[in-house]
This record gives C-alpha cells, structure tokens and sequence, in this order.
C-alpha cells in the first residue's frame, strides 16, 4: 500500500493501490511506517533534479493536510482529498483543503448560532464533509441549517415575555409551544424544513396573539351588545304586550259602568 500523511498520534490512512509504489510511494511508506523523515535522504540521492520542486509541495501540501487534519479532530477528510495526496496531486489537495478549511469554517458559525439558541446541533453538516459530493455540499448545508437557526431564533423572540389579557384570548386553543419545541427536535436531527415550518407557525402565532385577541374581544364584545340589544328589544315587546292587556281591560271595565249611567 501507498502511504499515509500523519499528524501526531493520528495516523489517517491512505486508500491502497493496486501497483507497486514509484519512488514518491516508497518515501510516504517509508516514512509512515517509521514516523522518521526521509525527504533530505530523497533530496540527495533518489529525486533527479528536474524533480527536486515536488519535494517543496509535497511539504507544504503535507503541512497544511496535518493542520486540516487536527482541525477536523473526529470529522474524517473525503476520499478524495487523501487519494490527491497519496497521487503527489498537491496543487489539487492544496485547493481541497482550501474548501475543506472553509466548510470547517462553516461548522464553527453552525455550532456557535446553535449553541446561542440552545439547539442541538445536525450530523448532516459532519456527512456531507466527509462524503465525495464536494465541500460545496457542505456550504450549501451549513446555509441551511443558519437560516434554520435563525428562523427558529425570530420564532423565539417574538414570543411574549409576559402576555396580557388580550394576547392571552389570542393564545386560546392555539399550540405555539408544541410547535415550537417540535422545531428544536426536528432540526437537532436534521429535518430542516419541518424545523423552519414549525418555527413559523409558532411564529405567526405569537405575533400575531394581539391582534387575534384583539379581534376576539370586539367580536365578543359585539356579540354581548347585540344579545343586550335583543334581550331589551323583547323586555320591551312585553311591557307592551302588558300595557295593552291591561288598557284592555281597563277599556272592558269602563263600558258597563258607561252604560250603567242616567
């Protein structure tokens, strides 16, 4: 097999090859398996000199892999990235490093806005790093989850501190908590849409409490003005209806008494 590129006690192994090392596979597996340096002994009495500048990429190319590397700590470089470098295609693991130092870069901002709202944070982020698709597919996934984070923070702010009696009446039957602590958990497992629907519902919610009991209350309060209307118009209708019975009668009254005069 090819070597490996180390750094310190962690040793990430390069994927084997099928034929047998040139004289730049000799010295990666020279060097992996001892830990020693062997590049000066390559300097003087194997590389021609036409070849001599690989040596320089290869130690810059293999300076920045170790320090990507403990970057990375437990997240493992793609294939790729291993096989441009067991391959001396150091201006290509160069700009894959480049890439991979800016998704790393990505995963900082993700874990600090998560850490700020208190959520948990995705290992989509971690696959798609380590997968061949690209460090492209890891920004592309890092913007997700920050709009996610950030639309689950707008969620959480607009929520009352301490509502008032209107905004209590437009909190009625509605389930903004649930859908809120549904984002956290549909998020924390990397269901981004279904995180960024909830926030919002939970959002619309509580910005719009005030108003919706606002609403509530003048609908209420005309239907107590409509049903006193009502219930004056029909105590009304009966006085009527009792002052007639009796102008009746006192009219019934007054006939045989008419009658009855000389």
């Amino acid at each position: 097999p090819r070597g490996a590129v180390t750094s310190g006690d962690d040793t990430r192994q390069l994927e084997a090859g099928s034929e047998p090392p040139d004289w730049r596979g000799l010295l990666d597996l020279l060097e992996e398996r001892t830990g020693k340096k062997y590049d000066d002994l390559w300097r003087a009495w194997v590389v021609r000199h036409d070849e001599a500048h690989l040596l320089d990429l290869r130690a810059g190319a293999r300076t920045k892999y170790r320090a990507v590397v403990s970057r990375a700590g437990e997240w493992q470089l793609p294939p790729v990235v291993r096989q441009s470098m067991r391959a001396w295609q150091f201006q290509g693991a160069t700009d894959l490093l480049d890439a991979a130092n800016g998704a790393l870069d990505d995963r900082a901002a993700v874990t600090a806005a998560a850490a700020a709202a208190e959520l948990g944070v995705p290992r989509a982020l971690e696959a798609a790093f380590e997968s061949n698709a690209g460090f492209a597919a890891a920004a592309t996934e890092a913007d997700a989850e920050l709009m996610a984070i950030d639309i689950y923070r707008q969620a959480r702010d607009s929520r009352p501190a301490d509502p008032g009696i209107v905004e209590q009446v437009g909190l009625l039957w509605a389930t903004p908590d649930a859908d809120f602590a549904l984002a956290a958990e549909a998020f924390a497992i990397g269901d981004l849409r279904a995180s960024v629907e909830a926030s919002t519902a939970a959002r619309v919610v509580w910005q719009n409490a005030a108003y919706v009991g606002q609403g509530r209350l003048m609908t209420s309060l005309a239907a107590v003005l409509v049903a006193l209307v009502m219930v004056w118009l029909f105590v009304s209708w009966v006085r009527g209806l009792r002052t007639r019975r009796v102008m009746r009668r006192r009219r019934a009254m007054a006939r045989p008494i008419a009658r009855g005069r000389p």
